[in-house]
């Protein structure tokens, strides 16, 4: 079997980025211009980046053109269905990792979500640090599909998955023990929400969050867009109707209850299902 080869440059212009946003950060705090400091410097990374980016790719040869022909099917495959599939699939992960914030400080008030994001700010990184495991895989993905190479890909979705069950355990298992502890070193005792449900439910909702992301970046990398799409679509309606429904008796825990309910009734059934839907039909959009 051939070996992959892949050349996987350091993102010169993310490092570059964060760096001018950190040096500006700190000089903004320092001479007392705040926040508008901090999006300034926020900013300005992004700014320099994306001048450092351009110049790079000049230099190796690639600028802006306008497509040829051979290339314009491309370009209408990305900008038809095959776009659409990864543009609603992208509002969905942002609306299911962002809205239960907003519904709650529309629900609860300030005090209530500034509460919530210090419970979940934590577990919410952890999650995505894990995450970027098997984000890692995409380009790899990408090939072997291209390939039709689908007992590799089968073989590594087996290991990975066993993988990432393990480590979701012990990262959520960790944050129900320890998460308070946790918080507390992060903004004082005083600050940290003591909340004996709270932690637990958290590391649960991680957990089962964690777990799904492999079949996700599976069906995503080999452009299955259409059942991701719905898969994801009933996670993020299932989460939001039952963050309604339970906010006025659970409160703060409106959400992390959800998360695990919805997980437990099907939704973590539906995601290990998806690398097993291969409608060759379906692929490439919403229809």
């Amino acid at each position: 079997m051939a070996k992959l080869e892949y050349s996987l440059p350091l993102p010169i212009g993310t490092v570059i980025s964060l760096l001018v946003f950190a040096a500006g950060a700190v000089a903004a705090l320092m001479t007392d211009h705040g926040l508008p400091g901090v999006m300034a410097a926020n900013l300005l990374g992004a700014v320099v980046a994306r001048a450092v980016s351009f110049v790079m790719l000049r230099q190796v040869g690639l600028s802006a053109q306008l497509p040829t022909s051979a290339e314009r099917p491309v370009i209408k495959r990305m900008l038809g269905r095959m776009g659409m599939g990864y543009a609603a699939y992208g509002v969905l992960l942002l609306t299911l990792l962002q809205a239960d914030t907003l519904v709650l400080g529309v629900l609860g008030g300030a005090v209530l979500v500034a509460d919530f994001v210090l419970v979940w700010k934590i577990a919410d990184v952890l999650m995505q640090a894990l995450w970027r495991l098997p984000e890692s895989l995409t380009p790899y993905l990408i090939h072997m599909d291209a390939k039709d190479d689908s007992a590799r890909m089968q073989s590594i979705y087996a290991t990975a998955r066993k993988g990432m069950v393990v480590l979701a355990a012990i990262a959520a298992t960790a944050f129900a023990l320890l998460g308070h502890d946790v918080v507390v070193l992060w903004v004082g005792v005083e600050n940290a929400p003591d909340l004996p449900w709270a932690y637990p439910l958290a590391g649960g909702a991680m957990f089962w969050m964690v777990v799904a992301r492999l079949p996700a970046v599976y069906a995503h990398s080999t452009v299955n867009l259409k059942p991701l799409v719905k898969v994801t679509g009933i996670e993020v309606l299932g989460k939001l109707g039952l963050l309604f429904v339970l906010f006025p008796t659970l409160g703060i825990y409106a959400p992390l209850v959800a998360v695990n309910v919805v997980h437990i009734l099907g939704v973590a059934y539906l995601y290990q299902k998806l690398y097993g839907i291969r409608d060759i039909t379906s692929r490439g959009g919403l229809v």
